[in-house]
């Protein structure tokens, strides 16, 4: 089987690092054991919550260096804009290396799908919902959701609502 061209790294801590900021989850299982030839792209807001929430690192500048140092190559989120990567950038030659690692790994994987070819060359360029919004593919969609799903008993008040579900 194949692994797919990006993985989406959340935003919780499980352990002393945030998953994020994980090198050994990101880097040696993700790429290394599993063969991952592509991106990882956080959780929304993953990226920040390493010093906000996570208190690992003090600032949004050392939640950017974790996370790229981990592995991480996009974020879904505000705290890589472009004024913190130029100025990371510019002065931090480890972070430029990684930056431009992260950069390659997501052009790689563009190309890969085509987008510098003529669409007419690329299978894929003239789908339309129509193709990939069927009902067979919500089915499927369901079948996996379904098979998914984890009950989690909230013990000790360990998760973020009360023990009654949220809202009480």
């Amino acid at each position: 089987e194949t692994f797919g061209h990006g993985v989406l790294g959340p935003g919780t801590q499980g352990g002393a690092v945030p998953s994020c900021a994980n090198q050994y989850a990101l880097d040696h299982l993700a790429r290394k054991t599993w063969g991952l030839n592509g991106y990882i792209v956080s959780d929304c807001g993953a990226v920040g919550w390493v010093a906000s929430a996570h208190h690992y690192g003090s600032s949004a500048e050392e939640a950017i260096f974790a996370t790229l140092a981990a592995g991480m190559d996009l974020e879904c989120g505000h705290t890589m804009n472009a004024d913190r990567m130029l100025e990371l950038y510019q002065s931090n030659a480890t972070a430029a290396a990684m930056a431009d690692q992260a950069l390659s790994r997501l052009f790689e994987v563009q190309l890969r799908l085509g987008w510098a070819d003529p669409p007419s060359t690329v299978p894929w360029s003239g789908y339309g919902e129509d193709r990939v919004d069927t009902p067979e593919h919500r089915s499927i969609a369901k079948a996996a959701a379904d098979r998914s799903i984890v009950l989690l008993k909230n013990l000790a008040g360990a998760l973020p609502w009360p023990s009654r579900g949220p809202g009480g």
